[in-house]
């Protein structure tokens, strides 16, 4: 999207997965990307022509091509995201500027993208919505009623342009359990109410709502760990990315469920994260799964993938 300074913005199309595939292979007699980075670099940039091509002339500028996707993730996502956006995608680091001064109207609009995974929005917001579009932080989805983030990427900047939440609180952010324990402490109830799949909330509202306490807990402990906050893949509606990474000196995961009762589903999520930590190379892995108070269930710990934790919360006010 762009230049800003246009009457009537347009958005521009985002590249095939095929034209990215087929770059990949003008390019491999030069500089041979791993089939994981090239499948990252097209799962976070959505396509978006400048982010891809930000990215790929990032890792061959610092010869960091021929890693592998946990190398990348690591290396870009927590060591390098500033500097990338600083000397490599001018437009995104203009909009992250530009998303402070956005008004009170627009943020409500925007934050309920963040924790709805952008499914749909109501007609009230189509002003907002048409700031949005032109900004270039969003773009129309399959139906006029949908909109979603123009690329993982951009998802990441509204996520960390978000006002940190002010905790007054002190724990170890070295222990996952007892930072997954505190964090539950201050979520806002009021807030995932708002969001809904079906009968229950979204798990999306929850991994905003954890995201957003963990933040908190960090700016208040002044520590220097980093906190991810992933979502869909672009190309795959039904297939997620690990909902939490926090990273320091090791990284551990927290992929987050709500509403699953069956042993089977069960199961299947601790499969799914299962393949997360070895994808990403995480060092303890959480499954969490967020049911109401009043539901009586019987808790399975034990699915056959003894690296993933397996942890329940229960919450109340659903409806």
């Amino acid at each position: 999207m762009g230049p800003f300074n246009l009457v009537e913005a347009f958005q521009i199309k985002p590249f095939t997965t095929h034209q990215m595939i087929d770059f990949f292979k003008q390019i491999e007699g030069c500089y041979r990307f791993r089939d994981s980075t090239r499948q990252a670099i097209m799962e976070y940039s959505a396509g978006a022509p400048g982010v891809v091509g930000s990215l790929i002339q990032f890792l061959i500028d610092h010869c960091k091509y021929d890693q592998e996707r946990h190398e990348w993730e690591h290396w870009l996502k927590i060591q390098n995201f500033s500097l990338d956006l600083h000397r490599y995608n001018w437009t995104y680091d203009k909009i992250r500027g530009d998303l402070q001064q956005l008004s009170e109207s627009d943020w409500k609009l925007l934050g309920l993208l963040l924790k709805d995974d952008v499914r749909g929005y109501s007609a009230v917001f189509s002003p907002n919505r048409d700031k949005l579009v032109q900004m270039g932080v969003v773009t129309d989805g399959a139906d006029s009623s949908e909109l979603r983030f123009s690329s993982e990427m951009m998802r990441r900047l509204c996520l960390e342009a978000v006002p940190i939440r002010e905790i007054d609180i002190d724990t170890s952010a070295d222990d996952p359990l007892e930072l997954l324990v505190v964090s539950l402490q201050f979520m806002k109830p009021a807030l995932i109410r708002e969001v809904k799949s079906g009968s229950s909330p979204s798990k999306v509202a929850f991994q905003f709502e954890l995201y957003a306490s963990i933040r908190g807990i960090f700016k208040t402990t002044n520590t220097s760990h980093s906190v991810l906050a992933e979502a869909r893949d672009f190309y795959d509606s039904d297939n997620r990315r690990l909902d939490l990474i926090v990273s320091n000196r090791t990284k551990y995961g927290y992929e987050l469920k709500s509403n699953v009762l069956r042993e089977s589903a069960i199961k299947s999520a601790a499969q799914q994260a299962g393949g997360y930590r070895q994808l990403l190379n995480i060092d303890t892995m959480f499954l969490v799964k967020f049911l109401p108070q009043s539901h009586t269930v019987q808790r399975v710990y034990d699915v056959g993938y003894p690296d993933v934790k397996i942890l329940y919360v229960f919450f109340p006010g659903y409806l």
